[in-house]
């Protein structure tokens, strides 16, 4: 963690990468040819998408506890989640807001009945986004 970005934005992002249980509940017909295969074709609208298992090795050795190492003096960061997100546990936003807030180093918002993806809260979104970023911007300018 170098801590040379100011203003970190993190949106629906997953805490815990040692469970990828999403991979069973979103596609649990691709698993016997993941292990089979060593990877699968995932159809994600305009494209493909290849998830290789070396990959999901990979990624669940990824320790997201080291965000406690942020300097808080030089770093804020804003998590963005939705309450209804079927991909990345909301959970997974309280571990963050734990190890690093509290405000002014790290603001939570929990947006109501928004999925992974903010389909139908894009505006609120926004807005949220904006505020913190109005908000930190003299911090962030008198650095």
């Amino acid at each position: 963690m170098y801590n040379d970005v100011p203003l970190v934005i993190n949106l629906s992002a997953r805490y815990d990468y040692a469970n990828p249980d999403y991979i069973e509940k979103f596609f649990p017909d691709k698993l016997e040819k993941l292990e089979k295969d060593g990877f699968v074709v995932l159809e994600d609208g305009p494209g493909d998408y290849i998830l290789r298992k070396e990959d999901l090795i990979a990624r669940a050795k990824i320790d997201m506890s080291c965000v406690k190492n942020i300097i808080k003096e030089k770093v804020r960061v804003l998590t963005v989640h939705g309450s209804e997100d079927e991909i990345c546990p909301v959970d997974g936003a309280y571990a963050y807001d734990k190890l690093i807030g509290p405000e002014p180093y790290h603001k939570l918002i929990i947006i109501e009945g928004a999925n992974h993806g903010f389909k139908n809260q894009k505006d609120e979104l926004l807005k949220a986004v904006e505020s913190w970023l109005f908000e930190n911007q003299s911090w962030y300018l008198g650095k």
